[in-house]
């Protein structure tokens, strides 16, 4: 039989048993539950996501703000993170609330709206420095910034057209006081040796130079250029190609004019002193007028194009021998007598006459 402290011990025991199973469960059940509520989360940092300022565009002018922030995004769902990293799939954005502000510099916070369920984020800078203006609008001409660095050597600048001639600037007040002149800036472009045609970005700039904050419509406008090429004047050179055909001694030419206009660079241009006009006198027998095309190395234009030459032959003069020559004076004695005699054959009759 069990006496009272033997049942006694025993159910102690039993107590402790089921304390301690307890307690071990308890401890189960605390890591697994843990593991359940923290498992690893996802993060991923964005940059430059541009800042979205709510404002009254038809009144407000705004500036002086760093227009981009870092977003920091995390979630324990990797397809919900991915889907806000891609910038054609985001649904948050980034906002500063100005809608409350007057005129001036203030700082603003920043905050992240419409943020899909399941995914935090946080922002870096939390706010941002801005200054509301006075919005103003108005017309200005439209110049253009180039100068003879951006020529190919020894070309000249002999016009420049811009269309649209004038762009609508809007900006604030301040700001619209600093402009001096809205430019098309050419700086960018080099070496130009010929006619330009091309669309160039514009900008409102104070008398510095500096680029003012503005918004310029159109951004851009269409610039003509007109370029004038490096010229010399050479003497033209007749060039006689072929063979004399038989019984002619020479050729007189003469050219419709004596000199060509060069064009092209100058490095190409120094290499003619002259230019030479190519005529193939092998089948010139008689007096001939032809058209010839002027021509030069590639690079280089020739006005006039072509030039007239008249062709005239001069024969070969064949020298008489002596008794030729004696022949020849014995026949015109013969024959000048011949007509003495009857020259005075004539006046004898013509006396007679009169007499009778």
């Amino acid at each position: 039989m069990f006496t009272r402290n033997r049942v006694t011990n025993v159910m102690y025991a039993l107590l402790s048993l089921v304390f301690s199973l307890i307690l071990f469960f308890s401890t189960k059940s605390s890591n697994f539950t843990a593991g359940i509520l923290s498992p690893n989360r996802f993060e991923e940092t964005i940059q430059a996501v541009v800042i979205q300022p709510n404002y009254d565009a038809d009144k407000y002018f705004i500036q002086g703000y760093e227009p981009t922030v870092t977003v920091r995004l995390s979630s324990l769902n990797r397809i919900l993170l991915n889907g806000e990293i891609n910038e054609e799939t985001r649904t948050f954005r980034v906002v500063a609330d100005l809608t409350q502000l007057e005129e001036g510099t203030h700082v603003v916070p920043l905050k992240v709206q419409n943020l899909i369920s399941g995914v935090e984020a946080s922002i870096e800078p939390t706010s941002i420095t801005v200054t509301i203006e006075r919005l103003e609008t108005k017309t200005f001409p439209v110049e253009v910034n180039i100068s003879n660095q951006n020529l190919a050597e020894g070309y000249q600048l002999t016009g420049a057209k811009v269309n649209p001639a004038e762009v609508e600037v809007r900006t604030g007040h301040e700001s619209m006081l600093e402009i001096a002149q809205v430019v098309a800036n050419l700086d960018s472009l080099e070496g130009i040796n010929q006619n330009l045609s091309k669309e160039i970005p514009i900008y409102a700039v104070d008398k510095n130079g500096e680029i003012l904050n503005t918004i310029l419509s159109p951004e851009k406008v269409l610039v003509t250029l007109e370029i004038k090429a490096p010229q010399k004047e050479v003497p033209l050179t007749v060039e006689q190609t072929g063979t004399l055909p038989q019984g002619i001694s020479h050729f007189e030419i003469r050219l419709s004019q004596q000199t060509a206009v060069l064009i092209g660079s100058l490095d190409l241009l120094a290499n003619y002193q002259s230019l030479s006009v190519p005529i193939d006198i092998s089948k010139i027998k008689e007096y001939t007028e032809r058209s010839v095309t002027l021509s030069a190395s590639e690079g280089v234009f020739v006005h006039p194009q072509q030039v007239l030459l008249t062709i005239t032959p001069v024969p070969i003069v064949m020298k008489e021998s002596s008794e030729d020559s004696k022949e020849t004076s014995e026949e015109s004695k013969e024959t000048i007598n011949s007509e003495t005699q009857t020259q005075e054959s004539n006046t004898t009759d013509q006396t007679s006459e009169t007499s009778n």
